[in-house]
């Protein structure tokens, strides 16, 4: 699990970009046009983000269609975290190529916003 303090340590505010509705609107717009984002482990293009932090990359389960570069990420054991999101994020192709994610953020702001959604999922 991972707190506010680690979106801190990236110079974030989780908190305060959580709750923001032009951050949400620009995450469904964005993550949601190809993730589901929910509990029920439901698929879109991509894998479900929720409960996301913490998990190895490429391993999220009932996603059948990994591109061969997110199995050797999950076969390196790349563990999901706020920083390496946010590295994601910014450039998918440099943390993973040859992944199929075709979609980047620029705004560090955006992505910090992203960041803290996801981060937020999931927790009991």
């Amino acid at each position: 699990r991972h707190s506010a303090a680690l979106l801190l340590g990236l110079g974030l505010a989780a908190p305060a970009y959580a709750q923001d509705a032009a951050i949400t609107a620009k995450f469904w717009a964005t993550c949601g046009a190809c993730h589901e984002f929910d509990g029920t482990g439901g698929h879109s293009k991509g894998p479900n983000l929720w409960g996301l932090m913490g998990k190895t990359l490429g391993t999220i389960e009932r996603f059948g269609t990994y591109s061969p570069a997110m199995k050797a990420a999950a076969a390196n054991r790349m563990v999901w975290t706020p920083e390496l999101l946010d590295r994601w994020l910014q450039n998918p192709q440099a943390v993973v190529p040859s992944n199929q994610m075709e979609y980047f953020v620029d705004s560090p702001t955006e992505r910090a916003g992203i960041i803290a959604i996801i981060a937020a999922s999931g927790r009991r």
